[in-house]
Parts: C-alpha cells; structure tokens; sequence
C-alpha cells in the first residue's frame, strides 16, 4: 500500500519544554520558508506573542505554587491548540509531501492511503455539555463509515453568530476524536450556528449542515453600558 505523510506534534500539553520548543522551531521554520508557507494560520504574530509568556510560565512553575502551576498549565492547553490549528494549514499546503511538512518544523509521520476524501458528517444533535458553557456535538449513524476504518482523521469544529456572513465562521475545536467533539465558551441564551467538517490524508470533506444551538449553562451576556451621553429631560 502507498504511504504518504502528515505533519504531526508528537508532545502533549503536559510536556511543557518539549511543547516549548516545538513553538519555537515552528516559529523559525515557518519564517525562513515563507516562500512555502506564505499565511500561516495561526498567523507567526499570533504564535510569536506566545513566547515570553510561555517561557515565563513554566519558569514561575518551577518555583511552586498552585496559581504558578495552573498559569503554565493554562498556558500550555493554549500553545498546544495554537499548534494544533497550524497543523491543519500545515498539511494543506504540504499535500503530504514529507520534505515540504519538514520545511514547517512540524513532524512527518507516514500514514496509509484513505481510498477517497471522507463524506460531510451529519450531526444528530448538539446538546449543553458537561462543563458550564460547553456543547457537545453528536453525530448520526450515516457517519460511522468514516470513523470505522483505520485511517487518521481531524474533526474541524467552526461556529458563527451570524449564519449570513460565510466569512464570519471561526474554527473552535480541532481534534482527533469523535467522541469528544466539544464547542467551548459559549454565552447563556447567546443562539450560535455550528458546523463541522472532517479531514483525512486526501483531504477535506464538505462542510455539514449548519445546526443552531442556545446555550442554557453558558456564562451570562454582558450588560449593556450605561449611555455616556443621556438626553435631557423633556421640558
């Protein structure tokens, strides 16, 4: 069977020197094959500025304290899903060349060849998840296909307030597993638009159907601000 390859991490969010370093070769090789990689997204900006305050966390951590430890730790679940979002553009542009995926700083794990790109998914139902301001997303059965055969596959979670404006949609959750399709930090009674999509080795499928969701344990919208300027009362 055919190999290709796909940019992979090879660290999680808990192996903070080693997520550390992987930002900053990312960063590099990113900047010195701009002829390749011409719009990193997340942007070079975006993962520079994550630098400093991830090298400080994990300095402060070391010195203990469980507000030091919580900060780095929070700081490294933001790098981690950073890097994570660039590897999906990383595998785009590189059409699972190796040398090209190298070039990004990334890894290149080989995988086998999927047959074809996978369907559109189709969601069953999308529910308040476990955790206060959480949905979470459940497939139909027509979608088992695609998630029983042995192949790697990225779920690409993208969200929307204003279902009108294609260009308003933004990828919240990119994971491997399908059981754990969450959207995160949604706002009480806020009505958000959801749609997912699913990526293997020969590329992207179509995005599914857009699916409204009201969250009920979302934080609560923020209160509007007083008038800086109120009118005069009525002679």
């Amino acid at each position: 069977m055919k190999r290709i390859f796909f940019a992979v991490m090879h660290c999680t969010p808990k192996q903070f020197g080693k997520l550390f370093q992987l930002l900053n070769k990312v960063i590099g090789k990113l900047t010195a094959n701009s002829n390749i990689y011409g719009n990193p997204d997340p942007s070079l900006g975006v993962l520079q500025n994550e630098v400093v305050p991830f090298e400080k966390a994990i300095a402060d951590a070391k010195k203990g304290g469980s507000e030091a430890t919580e900060a780095r730790n929070k700081e490294a679940l933001k790098v981690h899903g950073l890097l994570k979002e660039e590897l999906t553009y990383v595998n785009k542009v590189a059409k699972n060349d190796k040398d090209t995926i190298l070039l990004s700083g990334f890894d290149a794990s080989e995988e086998p060849e999927p047959a074809e790109v996978p369907d559109a998914p189709v969601i069953k139902k999308i529910d308040d998840g476990d955790s206060p301001g959480t949905a979470k997303i459940f497939l139909a059965k027509t979608t088992s296909p695609l998630l029983t055969k042995k192949q790697k596959l990225t779920f690409i979670i993208e969200m929307t307030t204003t279902v009108s404006d294609e260009s308003s949609f933004k990828t919240v959750l990119l994971t491997h597993n399908s059981k754990k399709l969450i959207v995160p930090n949604l706002v009480r009674g806020q009505e958000v638009f959801i749609r997912i999509s699913v990526m293997n080795a020969r590329g992207q499928s179509n995005w599914s159907t857009v699916v409204s969701f009201i969250s009920r344990t979302g934080v609560n919208p923020p209160s509007p601000s007083p008038n800086p300027n109120p009118l005069p009362p009525a002679v």
